[in-house]
């Protein structure tokens, strides 16, 4: 863990499944579990997936890598305009990998996948996590959030792409999340304290 610098803020990713109805039990009493812990404060945000079949629902403890802010980034943006696109990839070994650190937008396809959009998906920002906790191999050991305004064209579009990146490269994990309904009323993007 060396090569992460060691006072970088850490991060609770955990991936929710949708919920069969309107009632979302165990969403919440995971929540509840991560929140009463008194290891995180109590700020953050919550993202459901925009896919109606995702299943995933394991999380960890990250440290933010890298963070990249595009040009088409807006700090003002409210959290309601915006998904996030996910890749999740496992690896065998327990500890982040120096290579795998130094050449993520690579190995990822995060720099294939800005090249692909262009101008047709507004990204903001791309931000880059290894798992810091538990060495678990159950547990995704890398993350990669894209976050994009949520303009009808684009999202059509990116649901398109991210079907295909499923086909076409079969390795990793991908979907596209949004903010929870009843975590829309904040600004800012993941790493931005909320409200308690």
């Amino acid at each position: 863990m060396s090569e992460i610098e060691q006072d970088i803020k850490k991060v609770v990713i955990t991936f929710f499944a949708p919920p069969l109805n309107d009632k979302d039990s165990k969403n919440d009493e995971l929540r509840k579990k991560v929140k009463n812990s008194g290891r995180f404060d109590h700020g953050g945000y919550m993202f459901r997936t925009r896919e109606v079949y995702d299943t995933y629902r394991y999380g960890g403890i990250y440290h933010e890598v890298a963070r990249k802010r595009l040009k088409a980034y807006d700090p003002d943006c409210p959290l309601d305009d915006l998904s996030f696109i996910t890749l999740a990839y496992k690896a065998l070994e327990p500890e982040p990998v120096k290579e795998l650190l130094d050449n993520w937008k690579t190995w990822t396809g995060a720099r294939a996948i800005l090249e692909d959009f262009g101008d047709k998906v507004p990204v903001q920002e791309v931000i880059f996590f290894a798992r810091h906790y538990p060495a678990d191999f159950d547990v995704f050991a890398y993350i990669v959030l894209l976050s994009f305004k949520n303009e009808p064209e684009a999202a059509r579009w990116v649901l398109y792409y991210v079907q295909r990146l499923r086909v076409e490269r079969w390795f990793g994990y991908s979907t596209v999340y949004a903010a929870a309904p009843s975590y829309r009323r904040h600004v800012g993007t993941p790493g931005t304290p909320a409200d308690k």
